[in-house]
């Protein structure tokens, strides 16, 4: 009767370690999914954050530029304009490339939109055979660099504000990976003491004599 009820918390405390186990292989599964939207978050921080924040940067360079020119040497800036220009499509492809959200969509087609004026303005202003026109569209086109220059403004605050979500995602997966190793380790001690109380509470092997083998 002793060996039936020992044999019977062997069997309970089988069952507890195997569904410990279980526990612990699919905590294993999310610390590992944790590490994954880790890797994936930090990723994009970097590609279509840093990288698309870098890209706005270059183009408010190229617009300053320009700004400068037309307000110190005109001619200079007509004969780089087309040099400059290349660099600034080069510059949206390459901003295009990344992940945007609807509103960076938005943002980036109203600016595309307010390069397309500013590229007609300098066309006009190259071609004008007149000075006095010259000097009407000189302000129109400085005008117009400023209003590129606040859209770029509007796509960096967008950068700012989604890069800020996802570092706090960041940070949310991090504090979820932190509880659930935890978890997993407090269950990896629990399965070891299982494994110990199993072990001991095994029944004796019953004791032969020489004279039981006799008889």
């Amino acid at each position: 009767m002793k060996w039936k009820n020992i044999l019977n918390k062997q069997q309970s405390a089988g069952l507890a370690m195997v569904s410990v186990f279980i526990m612990v292989l699919v905590i294993s599964i999310m610390n590992k999914r944790h590490v994954l939207d880790l890797e994936y978050s930090l990723t994009t921080i970097y590609d279509d954050r840093l990288m698309a924040e870098n890209h706005i940067f270059n183009l408010s360079k190229k617009i300053y530029q320009k700004k400068i020119l037309l307000n110190v040497d005109e001619d200079r800036l007509m004969m780089s304009r087309i040099h400059i220009n290349d660099s600034i499509n080069l510059l949206i492809a390459d901003y295009e490339e990344t992940k945007l959200t609807m509103d960076e969509a938005f943002q980036l087609k109203k600016l595309k939109s307010s390069l397309g004026k500013a590229e007609l303005f300098e066309n006009q202003f190259v071609y004008s055979s007149s000075a006095e026109h010259r000097n009407l569209l000189n302000p129109e086109l400085r005008a117009q660099y400023e209003i590129i220059l606040e859209d770029l403004e509007g796509l960096a605050i967008l950068q700012l504000h989604e890069g800020q979500k996802l570092i706090d995602q960041s940070h949310r997966i991090a504090a979820s990976s932190n509880v659930t190793t935890r978890l997993e380790v407090g269950l990896l001690i629990i399965l070891g003491l299982m494994t110990h109380i199993i072990f001991a509470a095994r029944p004796p092997a019953p004791k032969y004599s020489y004279f039981d083998n006799l008889n």
